[in-house]
């Protein structure tokens, strides 16, 4: 069967430069990555979060940078679609466990698409491109916006894993979408009620005016990225439901 892969490489390694040509698909090239530390702060609505990075200052947690080198005659936009696999537990203090999953799958990830696109014009100079992210989870008391009391949380843990796609929409094709590159990475983070002897990261009141105390559990690998495959025209971005579609279940 060895065989047969290397002639589907070799075909696809052929139609490269007539793909190229036919859609004016310019040159992207992976440039950098930063991550952030993994950390419990203060983010959405004053609550404790596990984040990769951001805190209320608006620092972001992940940046990737490229550049795009237009060919001659392109002329179009650069869209990114980011897709995730979500792995996501938390347990309450009367021991309720939950868990949020897409079970393996793809899930769309923020807005389609998910950064306003760039435009690229036909003889411009090279165009730099930066994505951010800074995923996270609430380690909330009480969850929502009307401070609604529910068993508190004692352990919030995320493992997720995303699918970073760039896609090229030609102006002479308007109706046409071509992958040119995509990127794996993933974070991933665990925090815990701290006690009166534990590192107290994050504090905050709940609606009783109970205060609780919350600090992040180190661990390996909390952050990283695969090799970028780019250009990659083979790849497809490909997913069921938005993450939105998927809830919190009792385990």
């Amino acid at each position: 069967m060895f065989w047969l892969y290397g002639i589907i490489d070799f075909i696809k390694r052929a139609l490269i430069p007539i793909y190229e040509a036919v859609f004016r698909i310019p040159k992207i090239q992976f440039m950098a990555v930063h991550f952030k530390p993994v950390h419990v702060g203060k983010a959405m609505h004053n609550q404790c979060w596990i984040k990769l990075g951001q805190d209320q200052h608006g620092k972001q947690g992940m940046v990737f940078t490229f550049i795009l080198s237009p060919q001659k005659n392109s002329s179009g936009t650069i869209e990114i679609i980011q897709l995730v696999k979500a792995n996501r537990e938390r347990k309450r203090k009367n021991g309720a466990k939950e868990k949020l999953t897409t079970n393996g799958e793809w899930a769309l990830d923020g807005t389609n698409p998910y950064i306003t696109p760039v435009p690229v014009k036909k003889g411009a100079p090279t165009v730099d491109l930066e994505v951010f992210d800074s995923p996270g989870s609430a380690c909330a008391v009480y969850l929502g916006k009307t401070n609604t009391m529910s068993a508190p949380l004692e352990y919030v843990s995320n493992d997720d894993e995303f699918m970073l796609f760039a896609i090229w929409k030609p102006k002479h094709l308007p109706a046409v979408s071509i992958p040119i590159g995509h990127i794996h990475w993933h974070w991933k983070g665990v925090a815990k009620l701290s006690g009166e002897t534990d590192k107290q990261e994050c504090k905050e009141q709940a609606p009783d005016n109970t205060q609780y105390a919350w600090h992040k559990e180190a661990q390996k690998d909390e952050s990283g990225y695969s090799k970028a495959h780019m250009p990659d025209y083979f790849r497809l971005p490909i997913w069921k439901k938005h993450i939105t579609s998927y809830k919190w279940t009792k385990v």
